[in-house]
């Protein structure tokens, strides 16, 4: 049952992927990064909720940052992309882990991580790109650091409230069981 679990996980990857070619081939630069961050938020928190086992994220993105290696929509192509989506993979798993010390509730924790990543998405991009830049247009990057981290908002409840309705359903209960 896991390995149906895991293809599923690499099934939402494709999906994401798929949709971020789409924004990023027919929408401007702004919105196909809100489009394609928000619907990648939602999906990593629906593959959270799907395994909520250690690595399922990291699959996740990184099978997602491999499928959609020279799309535009983030500001980063290539290796760059691969190495920003596997950090941001790791750090969704730390902070899981880290506020799994605090909180009880599963949920609180999916949506507060998938916030803080949402939001270390700039941070990330910026510093693996030019730290000078970077340091220089604080303004502009905190602007950016802000619609990711509400954008991260959405998109994780959302996906909340999607799991909470599809979680009875038979195939998601199989999921469950291992």
């Amino acid at each position: 049952m896991r390995f149906w679990a895991h293809l599923f996980v690499l099934f939402l990857s494709l999906i994401g992927a798929g949709f971020s070619f789409l924004s990023s081939r027919f929408l401007d630069s702004q919105m196909s990064y809100i489009a394609s961050m928000f619907l990648f938020i939602f999906l990593l928190s629906f593959s959270f909720f799907i395994i909520p086992r250690f690595g399922s994220v990291l699959i996740f993105s990184g099978v997602f940052a491999l499928l959609s290696f020279g799309f535009v929509d983030f500001g980063v192509v290539g290796i760059d992309r691969i190495i920003v989506f596997v950090c941001l993979g790791l750090i969704f798993e730390g902070l899981i882990f880290v506020f799994g010390r605090f909180l009880k509730s599963v949920s609180l924790r999916v949506v507060l991580t998938s916030c803080v990543c949402a939001s270390i998405v700039p941070l990330l991009i910026g510093t693996l790109l030019s730290s000078y830049i970077l340091a220089g247009m604080v303004r502009n990057v905190l602007n950016m650091v802000l619609l990711s981290f509400f954008i991260g908002i959405v998109g994780s409840l959302i996906s909340l409230v999607v799991w909470y309705y599809v979680r009875v359903f038979r195939f998601f209960v199989r999921f469950q069981e291992f």
